[in-house]
């Protein structure tokens, strides 16, 4: 390991360290704080390429294109705030090149990243909820949970066959490294179950016959058709039942008065707005990142209290700091890669 490697964990240590602080205590990572580590790793990608050559340098590239590509994505559909694609990107930045080749997976490892960041958010959302659920003693509504069963299935069908022709996709090209590395490939099922089921205009009638297609394409051409299927028949059922089992614990009433900028409003409470005649209240919220509260609308919410229609309570929707298991992803990604060696 070369001193600038070590430089560069060194330096992602601190930026994991500083933004899962600012996320917990600020609701948000600060740019003040990022802005410095996409100089440093600037600075040692110029280092690297006079040390090492270019094709060092060229890795580097890759890998950051791809994690502004994801992180912008995932900012466009409201899945994580803007802080959160900026760390994603400055980690790219600090991101050892000698990863790449132990991943065997060439310049686009960085995207276990954010596999391993979803999987590890999914675990905390579970063990919380189930907590909260206690602490509330209050089970999942099952009448909910009976009414959507349509769009359940729709859902289901959907993400299993996108599953099995991502995995099928994975495994023609690198089989190699997901047969030895099998847990990588998991992450990347739960990330994406995940991602398919937050995008809540995305129709899934269009999703399904693009992914079956493309499962049977690539089923065909690795003549191969095993346990890893039903494997992830289970696997998807179980991710869409808990994210509906955490859904009913991923929100907290709070004081009206007590409303900050950043919170987001919950949808049922939004609604509540809409007979008043307090001007400059928020629209109705799709309660996603795009809907976070400014300044002026927590005025308009405390004013809105005191009238006719106000509510000494409101419902917001809890926050999660992502920059903590983004920080978890990219530890793992590192220890990883340490281990493949």
């Amino acid at each position: 390991m070369n001193i600038l490697t070590v430089l560069k964990v060194v330096l992602i240590i601190i930026l994991c360290i500083g933004s899962s602080y600012t996320d917990i205590k600020f609701g948000y990572v600060k740019n003040l704080y990022l802005l410095p580590f996409p100089l440093f790793g600037t600075v040692l990608l110029v280092l690297q390429y006079m040390f090492f050559g270019v094709e060092t340098l060229l890795d580097s590239v890759i890998s950051i294109l791809t994690s502004l590509i994801i992180s912008v994505i995932l900012y466009i559909a409201h899945i994580w705030a803007a802080g959160d694609c900026k760390l994603l990107i400055a980690l790219s930045l600090l991101a050892p090149v000698e990863l790449y080749s132990k991943f065997n997976f060439l310049n686009f490892s960085i995207i276990f990243v954010i596999a391993f960041a979803f999987a590890f958010s999914y675990i905390f959302l579970i063990f919380d909820s189930i907590y909260c659920g206690i602490k509330q003693k209050k089970i999942a509504d099952k009448a909910k949970i009976k009414s959507g069963m349509k769009s359940f299935m729709l859902n289901y069908i959907s993400s299993v066959c996108c599953i099995i022709a991502i995995d099928n996709i994975f495994l023609y090209f690198f089989s190699e490294f997901f047969m030895h590395y099998i847990f990588v490939l998991l992450a990347i099922n739960i990330s994406f179950v995940i991602l398919l089921n937050s995008f809540k205009r995305l129709d899934k009638r269009i999703i399904l016959p693009i992914a079956l297609i493309l499962a049977v394409i690539f089923i065909y051409l690795r003549q191969s058709f095993g346990i890893m299927y039903i494997v992830n028949f289970g696997l998807v059922f179980i991710v869409m039942l808990m994210k509906l089992f955490i859904s009913e614990y991923n929100y907290e009433y709070i004081n009206t008065s007590d409303v900050k900028a950043g919170m987001i409003i919950s949808t049922e409470t939004s609604m509540l707005f809409l007979n008043s005649r307090v001007k400059g209240l928020p629209d109705i919220s799709n309660e996603n990142i795009s809907d976070r509260l400014s300044e002026s609308e927590c005025e308009s919410i405390r004013r809105w209290e005191k009238s006719s229609y106000g509510s000494k309570t409101v419902k917001i929707v809890r926050k999660i700091p992502f920059a903590i298991f983004i920080s978890l992803g990219i530890v793992t990604y590192i220890i990883v890669g340490v281990m493949l060696n």
